[in-house]
Parts: C-alpha cells; sequence; structure tokens
C-alpha cells in the first residue's frame, strides 16, 4: 500500500479485493489502528464479486528520518456459507478457523515523499 507522505494531513488509498471463485468469502482487514483505520475493515462478498476498500493513514505529525515504514496491512479471507451479512463478520469468526482454512495476506506499508517544487 502506498500513502503519498504529508504531515497533519489523513492521506488514503484503495484496495480493490477480487472473489475468483463461486465461494461466499468474508475478509477482515487488521493494521496498526492507531495509525490507520479501514472501511470497511470486514465484510462478506459474493461470488466473482470486486469490492473497494478505502485504508486511511491517520494525521502523522512527524515523519520517519529516512521515510521507512515498517508498518504491515493484513488481510484475511476464509469462504462462509450464503446469507452471512456484514455485520456477522467479527474477530471470532477468523480465530475459530485460523489457521486452517483462513487465508492470510501481507501487504507492506510504503511511504512516498511527495514531489518537492521548487
Amino acid at each position: 500500500l502506498r500513502f503519498p507522505f504529508e504531515l497533519n494531513k489523513e492521506i488514503s488509498c484503495v484496495l480493490q479485493l477480487m472473489n475468483k471463485s463461486d465461494d461466499f468469502i468474508a475478509f477482515s482487514a487488521k493494521t496498526n489502528k492507531s495509525k490507520y483505520y479501514t472501511r470497511p475493515d470486514n465484510g462478506i462478498m459474493s461470488p466473482w464479486s470486486m469490492r473497494y476498500i478505502v485504508a486511511t493513514m491517520r494525521a502523522q505529525e512527524g515523519a520517519p528520518s529516512d521515510m521507512q515504514c515498517n508498518d504491515m496491512f493484513i488481510l484475511q479471507n476464509t469462504s462462509v456459507r450464503e446469507g452471512l451479512a456484514d455485520i456477522d463478520i467479527n474477530e471470532q469468526l477468523f480465530a475459530e478457523r485460523a489457521p486452517k482454512v483462513v487465508d492470510e495476506m501481507k501487504l507492506p506499508i510504503v511511504y512516498v515523499p511527495l514531489a518537492q517544487h521548487h
């Protein structure tokens, strides 16, 4: 995930999720909640559907000296039965199934310095 870093400003980037299966998929996004938030942070995707998630970095008062970021964005997903609603998705659902039937993707977060205008 690439965030064009700017001090004291919330910055968002968009993730596109695709369900390329015949199953209903529950997803859950996890990251450092003190620095980022995600909308939605979990939900259900029907078969062969697409959905967007917006990840937002909260306004930062200081930049890392070398613009390096060690934060990770973790996206978990697992197939679920039809009929579950977004509201049914919670930590417990994933905790009960992990690690056997939960896929997990780790996406590094990268800060991109804004171009300097002279």
